[in-house]
């Protein structure tokens, strides 16, 4: 088995095309597309 080292980038905010929001304190996590909307 191999072994990869990884480190944190922070939060989340977009990822393959989607924007993606989170609110730790609610609990809620919220995702969207508007880059593709026209």
């Amino acid at each position: 088995m191999e072994d990869f080292s990884i480190k944190d980038l922070g939060d989340l905010k977009y990822c393959l095309g989607i924007e993606i929001h989170r609110k730790r304190e609610d609990g809620t996590i919220k995702m969207n597309q508007k880059a593709y909307i026209k």
